[in-house]
């Protein structure tokens, strides 16, 4: 990613300053995504929540030599200075925030969620996008087989748990009565906040963001490496509120139920997804030495090892052993 400042001359002679921002994809990532969909769905998003506005995109590479996209340059931080407790040092993962910042903050962030699942996705030009059929299992059996796919592709070996979680996962699969927009990382550390307002400027990070079953991000807040703990000791889902304060907040903003099952069943699959993650794919990107990032990815791999467990302790609490 790469910050410069573009200098043009309008009809009629004005210069025209602008900070851009250049997103590239690198030799090797974390997750392999494509640009023109997290272009399509940023330009969707422009008035419906804070975004970095987004300008173009090079999807094959054919201008910059690596897929990219150019987008607008946000004011904001991503974790407030200092952080409050031990989190957030990667990429904003458990990231706590002072009470004066909570409240607010608390509030936009449930309410941009909540923004974006109610988003008419029909209505806007996200053609890149694959669409599962509503009323079917199609949505999780997507995600799964993607998961799946980047399990086969990057582990060095075979782990039992993952076999395990992949058979309870495939023999589990929910209905999706309705298909809308997931971002698919949304979390603390992945939005831009300004610390005197306390209000969100942006929500970053929109590489993963698919049509599917909105308990999927629902699951993804409620992940507890995600939270932080308040000055009492308790914790906080992202940071910013209880776990009861932010599903009776959703669903009041949102008009949509909360299924229980549904989410327990996506709480498995992104622990799933986490441990692929983390113990290959990780693993994988530092092995091949085609990223600048192979430090972080090693010392991540261990986090991974970590979902594992996780993993293994939710499915032996759901008896899904064979």
């Amino acid at each position: 990613m790469f910050r410069f400042r573009l200098r043009r001359v309008e009809g009629g002679g004005t210069q025209v300053e602008e900070d851009l921002i250049l997103r590239m994809a690198p030799g090797e990532s974390i997750v392999e995504t494509h640009r023109q969909r997290e272009f399509d769905v940023l330009s969707a998003m422009d008035g419906v929540v804070p975004v970095p506005p987004v300008h173009w995109v090079d999807a094959d590479g054919s201008a910059l030599g690596s897929p990219g996209m150019v987008c607008g340059f946000v004011a904001g931080v991503a974790a407030p200075t200092p952080v409050q407790g031990e989190g957030g040092r990667i990429s904003g993962i458990g990231a706590g925030f002072p009470a004066g910042l909570r409240e607010r903050l608390f509030e936009d962030f449930v309410d941009h969620l909540a923004a974006i699942h109610r988003f008419d996705w029909r209505a806007a030009r996200l053609a890149s996008f694959d669409v599962p059929s509503a009323g079917t299992t199609e949505a999780a059996h997507l995600a799964l087989d993607h998961w799946s796919r980047v399990w086969a592709e990057d582990a060095f070996e075979e782990h039992p748990v993952i076999t395990l979680a992949a058979q309870w996962l495939r023999e589990h699969l929910p209905v999706a009565d309705e298909i809308r927009l997931v971002h698919n990382d949304y979390r603390n550390g992945n939005f831009l906040l300004d610390e005197a307002s306390g209000r969100i400027t942006a929500i970053l990070d929109w590489e993963l963001a698919r049509l599917g079953d909105i308990h999927e991000d629902l699951a993804w807040v409620l992940f507890p490496g995600f939270a932080a703990q308040d000055e009492q000791g308790n914790p906080l889902i992202c940071g910013l509120g209880t776990r009861e304060a932010f599903l009776d907040r959703y669903q009041r903003k949102s008009g949509i139920a909360v299924d229980p099952r549904r989410l327990h069943y996506y709480t498995v699959l992104n622990l799933y997804k986490l441990a692929v993650l983390g113990s290959a794919t990780n693993a994988r990107a530092a092995a091949d030495g085609q990223t600048h990032l192979d430090v972080m990815m090693n010392f991540s791999t261990g986090l991974g090892y970590g979902a594992l467990a996780g993993l293994y302790r939710i499915l032996d609490a759901t008896e899904a052993r064979p």
